[in-house]
């Protein structure tokens, strides 16, 4: 019981990426320096395209804290890009052309021009329209007292312990990743730019259509998880079998890529399987705070897993942070479920299995009676579903965290899982239906929505505004300062800073 309480000062951070719309078209305008340099702020970056926004919320012990500087720092972005709105929904609307997408610009710096370099690879490599596709991280930290505990204080290797209580989750919620799919996925509708072929999707309009079951598209073959992206999976066995095989993918020619490096006019930092480690897009990723490296596996090397990310939740329209207060209260005790719980190391077997339920959840979650493989044996999804919830209703009364917000979201999650109807993606297809709009025309119009929320608050309502505000313009200088220091040529940066620089 005494655990439980621990658990109170744990803490999450939130990413989240929104692109920038200018009437009925994605923004051509450079971000906007008023709300600092995409290169040097801490809480709004851009992710792909220079119209894509990324904000990054610290770490919060308390979610109400959490969720009021998001909301802050949404009421700061809206605040000061005018006319603009933020498409509220993971699946871009329709763009007419490629050409229309303007990959991020972070200055002439070293950094700045390779950052730049690498997204001009993912564009060569996977294309432009599936960079644009945005979602939510969730970074969770378990807290920091919990080590002081007996049980871990007299472990030899404290540092080897808490990597391998990291890596014993990371497992863990990939096994249950299906179930963060079917609660929060909202991508059900896919526009033209994103459909190969006409496989069981019904139109919407000229420019989208949906698919009567999914629940995250975005997760599935025609998003993130397709097959230029399915070449390589890291091992969740340990840090170092899953530093091994990161750096095997950064050292390794791929010869489809090689192709790209040969093509005239055509860029990548190098052409290996992965450029960087931020390429490879998985579902959760050990993180570490650690910044004596720009490589994220030096940092993991040098002072162990401080947290997880969780990379697999849409963008939720209804809610204007994007993000449910069930789903995040849901997630936190499912992290910490599977912190509990016994975690072997996953099989080849298992593995196929964890990928065949993400992909069947993905493109038909809301069937009825829909089944998920266990153990190599068919399992209805409630079924497991609800299991999973009880034991998670156990444990709460075990480690004595029980409370109304509990009770409350075990409930609602509940509901989800009894009935489909319940889930994001349902709403949100049941919602377009019964307003008789386009996908376009629906996205637009809870974006105002919020748009016109945040212009009607006043800035003395906004906490963090100060904060927000000498940010951005410290991120200026700091910017305009890099670019002054580039004191080695590009390459030479490059061949100091990234592993095995490939071809170049």
């Amino acid at each position: 019981k005494d655990l439980g309480k621990l658990f109170n000062s744990s803490k999450i951070g939130i990413e989240k990426e929104m692109l920038r719309m200018s009437g009925s078209d994605l923004s051509q305008s450079p971000h906007p320096r008023i709300i600092g340099s995409a290169l040097c702020n801490s809480f709004i970056t851009t992710d792909f395209a220079e119209a894509q926004l990324e904000l990054v919320t610290p770490p919060f012990e308390s979610k109400e804290s959490l969720m009021c500087f998001l909301d802050n720092l949404q009421h700061f972005i809206y605040k000061n890009i005018k006319n603009e709105y933020l498409w509220p929904l993971s699946i871009p609307p329709f763009i007419k052309s490629s050409s229309d997408i303007k990959i991020a610009e972070y200055g002439n710096s070293n950094l700045g021009l390779s950052k730049r370099l690498y997204r001009e690879g993912l564009a060569n490599r996977y294309g432009k329209h599936m960079q644009t596709i945005s979602g939510i991280h969730f970074n969770y930290s378990l807290p920091e007292s919990i080590w002081e505990e007996e049980i871990f204080s007299k472990q030899k290797d404290l540092k080897e312990c808490k990597n391998n209580i990291y890596f014993s989750i990371l497992r863990n919620l990939s096994r249950f990743n299906w179930m963060i799919l079917y609660l929060t996925g909202c991508s059900p509708i896919l526009t033209r730019n994103f459909l190969r072929e006409d496989r069981n999707f019904t139109k919407i309009d000229n420019e989208s259509s949906f698919m009567r079951n999914a629940t995250s598209l975005r997760m599935s073959d025609f998003g993130y998880q397709n097959s230029n992206r399915k070449k390589f999976t890291a091992s969740l066995d340990s840090l170092e079998d899953y530093i091994v095989d990161i750096r095997k993918a950064l050292s390794t020619i791929s010869p489809e890529f090689q192709e790209i490096q040969s093509a005239k006019h055509s860029a990548q930092l190098n052409s290996n399987i992965l450029q960087i480690e931020d390429e490879y897009y998985s579902i959760v990723r050990p993180k570490s705070n650690g910044t004596e490296s720009m490589i994220p596996s030096k940092n993991l090397l040098a002072g162990g897993v401080d947290y997880i990310e969780l990379r697999s939740i849409d963008l939720n329209p209804f809610e204007r942070g994007g993000i449910d207060n069930n789903v995040l209260t849901f997630i936190e005790l499912l992290i910490i479920f599977c912190f509990f719980r016994s975690s072997d190391l996953l099989t080849k077997h298992e593995l196929k299995e964890i990928k065949l339920n993400d992909i069947n959840v993905s493109m038909n979650g809301r069937e009825p009676g829909i089944l998920l493989k266990k153990e190599g044996k068919n399992i209805p999804l409630s079924t497991w579903g609800k299991e999973i919830i009880d034991q998670i209703s156990c444990l709460v009364d075990d480690i004595g965290i029980r409370s109304k917000e509990i009770e409350s979201c075990l409930g609602q999650i509940r509901l989800m899982i009894d009935d489909p109807n319940n889930t994001p993606s349902s709403k949100l297809l049941n919602d377009i239906n019964k307003e008789k709009l386009s996908y376009f025309d629906y996205g637009r119009m809870i974006a105002e929505k919020y748009r016109d929320h945040y212009h009607k608050m006043d800035i003395s309502q906004n906490r963090f505004w100060s904060d927000l505000d000498s940010s951005a313009k410290e991120s200026l200088k700091s910017q305009a300062s890099m670019e002054e220091l580039n004191e080695e040529t590009f390459n030479q940066f490059l061949a100091s800073n990234f592993f095995n620089d490939g071809d170049r």
